[in-house]
C-alpha cells in the first residue's frame, strides 16, 4: 500500500483499519490551503505518472511538489547532483538543420549554454 504525507511517498502493510479510515484521516481533506493545494498536486502527479509522464514533470517543475528527494550519490544531473533537471536539451537536429536559430536562441535564454538546470524563462 502507498501513503502520501507531505510530498512523500512511504509504503508500509495496511489493515482493514487503514482502508476503512482511509477518507477520514490523511485523505481526508486539509484545512489550510497550502496543504490542500498539496493535496491537489500529489493526486495530479499520481494521475498523470505512468499516463503521461511529460504532463507530471511539467506539473512537479512549475508545483515543485511532491518533493523527491535526490541522492548525489547516485544523481544522473552532472552539473548539480542536488538537484531534478527544470528542462530538456534542444535535439541534435537543431544543430543540424537550425543552428544559426539555435545559438541565437541559447544566447538571449540561457548565456550561451544548452544545460537542462538552466531555468527557461516561462519558470523565472
Amino acid at each position: 500500500m502507498c501513503h502520501l504525507f507531505c510530498g512523500k511517498i512511504h509504503f508500509y502493510i495496511g489493515t482493514d483499519l487503514h482502508i476503512d479510515g482511509y477518507f477520514t484521516g490523511e485523505a481526508a481533506f486539509k484545512s489550510t490551503p497550502d496543504d490542500q493545494l498539496k493535496q491537489i498536486w500529489a493526486q495530479r502527479y499520481l494521475l498523470n505518472f505512468m499516463q503521461d509522464p511529460q504532463t507530471a514533470f511539467f506539473e512537479y517543475r512549475r508545483t515543485k511538489f511532491p518533493e523527491f528527494p535526490v541522492n548525489p550519490a547516485t544523481s544522473l544531473n552532472e552539473n548539480n547532483k542536488n538537484a531534478i533537471p527544470v528542462r530538456w536539451l534542444y535535439p541534435s537536429s537543431e544543430v543540424n538543420y537550425n543552428k544559426a536559430n539555435l545559438v541565437e536562441a541559447l544566447n538571449r535564454q540561457y548565456g550561451g549554454v544548452d544545460e537542462v538546470n538552466k531555468v527557461m524563462w516561462l519558470l523565472k
